[in-house]
């Protein structure tokens, strides 16, 4: 297992290595900050996967989990996109690509023109970077919040068999609440539906067909977040090798 912190210390000592500009930049500022971000989200995350089964969450809290979810993901697609573009302009791999021209398009970890360039270095670092390229396409598809219309969120709770009466109870007492007549007792009434259930560790996203998909919490951060870590050190090991 790779750690989170020890990957990027040694990004932050490359980072101060680098004399060209823009890689520097995509090291520092791009990836540095994104993994920063990512690893913050990770803890925070995790902190709420351990209050799973608990009491549902209120709005405030799953606005911030929401958060969170997104940040990682964001995050973990733009961070992979720095390391790439931080390539590019310390090895032209691309010759001539820059983010204002159309070969920006082959700049990309898994892109394969990307890859046949690269391979022209090291082979080797592009099977290693293969092995991860099933995961990233499923990242990219499933999980990348800017790639869907409708953003990755948590429920705040699940309703299970034994919460059914109590849920349809609280529903039929809200629905006879009038906001204007008293707005206290439509709160209360609100407020009571909102806490049935439970709170379970699960989120949902929207595949391009707008097929709904739901995500165990733990599980699919805890295998979206190691790999990143391995991708991050097989890119760092390019540069520390001059590829």
């Amino acid at each position: 297992m790779i750690r989170d912190s020890f990957v990027i210390g040694k990004f932050q000592e490359l980072s101060a290595t680098i004399s060209k500009k823009k890689p520097k930049d995509y090291l520092q500022y791009g990836y540095g900050q994104r993994s920063l971000q990512i690893m913050e989200s990770h803890y925070k995350l995790t902190e709420v996967i351990n209050k799973s089964g608990g009491e549902r969450l209120d709005p405030y809290k799953m606005t911030e989990v929401n958060i969170l979810l997104n940040a990682f993901y964001l995050n973990m697609i733009g961070a992979i996109d720095n390391l790439a573009w931080a390539l590019q302009h310390e090895f032209n791999l691309i010759d001539g690509a820059n983010e204002n021209n159309k070969k920006r398009t082959r700049v990309g970890l898994f892109n394969n023109k990307f890859q046949e360039a690269l391979s022209q270095y090291h082979p080797e670092i592009v099977n290693r970077l293969n092995e991860f390229k099933d995961w990233f396409f499923e990242l990219k598809d499933f999980r990348d919040p800017a790639a869907h219309r409708i953003p990755l969120h948590c429920v705040s709770g699940v309703i299970r068999d034994e919460h059914k009466n109590e849920y349809l109870e609280a529903q039929k007492h809200f629905l006879k609440q009038d906001y204007l007549i008293n707005r206290d007792g439509y709160m209360d009434a609100q407020y009571a539906l909102s806490q049935c259930g439970v709170f379970e560790a699960i989120f949902v996203c929207y595949s391009e067909s707008f097929d709904k998909i739901i995500y165990p919490l733990s599980r699919t951060v805890e295998q979206d977040y190691e790999p990143f870590w391995k991708v991050s050190n097989i890119v760092h090991e390019c540069f520390e090798n001059g590829i």
